[in-house]
């Protein structure tokens, strides 16, 4: 599936060893976001840390570098000289980095998309005033928040959250500050600051903040909708989207950040706080497409959220009796490839990865015209599906595009019949919090649930089926999403599947976009 889109990874670094070789640092958050380039392919950025030594002339202490382009483009991986001068121009001691996918705007052209690449850098005199900053999510009440910020007289010149952001961040940085007699400024805790910001926003998100004073604040939303983790060496702190980048640098032992939580790391060592005790409301679909199989998410290895999905999707399965060596269970690539393993185990059946992708791409991540030829040319079909029956494992299916062209693709490489298994449940309703669903009227099941009572699944999987051109289609239930994830429902954001969101932001939004 391909059809929906994230914004964005984001990661962090803080050196232990501020005396040891600083180019460690653009190095670390380099290949970290090579291990989120799943989660944004539409531009990467990096913004480090680097204190002046005694005597040294003036220079920018906060430096970032970003680019439009996949991680591998933006830091010249083809290019080693190049490469080499951009990790030592960015040396320092902490950094944060960001891979993205927009949300919000959406404007497509290049300028657009330079200009709202990130990390951003708020510039100003005192170090503890200015920021470099990475967001990952998405704000419900973006709109009035900018209102609110116009109506103070601030100019905002994109059209992303993250701007919201950093200028909510520079009026409670100023509100909290105090004065020494002289008049000077006293940094506030930061920790008050998230608290008064936490109050303004609804919505997801993410933030790594890297001020000018060395202080790198890390804070999770109080519902906890995307995952965060950090973790440890004995040579530098890290913070990422997801645990797989821990493997590649060379963290064993990590923690959740946990909602509403925040965390400051400097050379002091660690302090966190717990903000905000609400229900939490964990995104499921980052279980189900969204993140790596490698990955831990609440404690939980996603690789066997997946497979579980399968084995439900086997429990279900009304072909059982007329199952048989000629049936094929297919994956479509590469997230339902677990699912797919299980399912087929459960039924004794043959699964051949005979569907492949000629090119690394997520088609939501681009343009429509993007999305359609990635779409058209990026599908290779093996020869062993022909004259077989086809179960084709899949996780979601959103607008119905990509089924349609596979279907079809399977059908003309000679396969008998095309069975569609979803992993996950019918998505009615739009997201709110970070996902980039189309709107009601483009999600196929939506529109064609319409008279059609919410229990009736097989009702919706005929009539989806048919659009799609499959033999048959079976949707994933709530009940069996729930019991494969082993998190509490109450736990879980499952607005999506059931229209009921965990925000009045989000309710409101959705009230509005009926």
């Amino acid at each position: 599936m391909e059809e929906a889109g994230e914004e964005c990874g984001i990661c962090a670094i803080y050196l232990k060893n501020q005396k040891g070789s600083l180019k460690n640092t653009p190095l670390l958050l380099i290949k970290s976001l090579s291990m989120l380039q799943h989660r944004g392919q539409k531009s990467a950025g990096i913004s480090v840390f680097n204190p002046l030594a005694e005597g040294e002339e003036r220079r920018k202490t906060l430096l970032s570098f970003k680019g439009v382009g996949r991680v591998s483009e933006v830091f010249k991986f083809r290019h080693r000289h190049e490469n080499e001068l951009i990790v030592e121009r960015c040396q320092g001691i902490a950094g944060i980095g960001h891979t993205r996918y927009s949300t919000s705007g959406k404007r497509e052209d290049y300028y657009s998309a330079i200009d709202e690449a990130q990390p951003f850098i708020r510039r100003h005199p005192l170090s503890w005033k200015k920021f470099s900053l990475a967001f990952n999510g998405n704000i419900v009440n973006y709109s009035s928040l900018c209102k609110y910020l116009e109506e103070r007289g601030y100019s905002l010149e994109t059209n992303v959250d993250t701007e919201v952001l950093m200028a909510l961040i520079s009026i409670h940085l100023k509100r909290l500050s105090s004065e020494e007699s002289e008049g000077r400024s006293i940094k506030p805790s930061l920790f008050d600051v998230v608290s008064e910001i936490t109050k303004l926003i609804d919505g997801s998100y993410n933030v790594l903040t890297l001020f000018g004073d060395g202080d790198l604040l890390v804070f999770r939303d109080p519902k906890g909708f995307r995952p965060l983790v950090w973790g440890e060496n004995d040579a530098f702190y890290a913070v990422a989207s997801e645990s797989a980048v821990f493997d590649k640098i060379g963290i064993s032992e990590f923690k959740d950040v946990e909602p509403g939580e925040a965390i400051i790391f400097n050379k002091g060592g660690v302090q966190r706080k717990k903000l905000s005790n609400n229900q939490q409301s964990f995104c499921h679909f980052e279980h189900v497409y969204f993140a790596r199989p490698n990955s831990k998410i609440e404690g939980v290895l996603v690789k066997s959220v997946r497979q579980n999905l399968g084995r439900e999707l086997s429990k279900i399965e009304f072909l059982k009796e007329k199952l048989n060596e000629n049936y094929l269970v297919i994956p479509a690539p590469k997230t339902a490839i677990p699912a797919a393993e299980a399912y087929a185990e459960s039924l004794n059946l043959q699964m051949h990865q005979a569907i492949e992708k000629n090119e690394e791409e997520r088609g939501f991540i681009n343009s429509t015209f993007e999305r359609e030829r990635i779409m058209k040319n990026s599908y290779i079909i093996h020869p062993d599906v022909k004259g077989r029956k086809i179960i084709l494992i899949d996780d979601s299916i959103v607008r119905g595009e990509t089924s349609k062209i596979l279907i079809s693709q399977l059908r003309n490489a000679g396969a008998l019949e095309v069975h569609v298994r979803l992993t996950e449940p019918p998505i009615k309703h739009p997201c709110f919090y970070g996902i980039d669903y189309p709107t009601r009227e483009e999600l196929i099941a939506a529109r064609l649930s319409k008279g059609i009572d919410e229990e009736e699944l097989q009702k919706l999987g005929e009539k989806v089926a048919k659009e799609i051109g499959a033999d048959s289609v079976v949707f994933q239930t709530i009940p069996g999403l729930i019991k494969s994830m082993n998190l509490p429902k109450e736990n879980l954001c499952l607005a999506c599947l059931t229209g009921r969101y965990p925000t009045s932001g989000g309710q409101k939004a959705s009230e509005e976009n009926k």
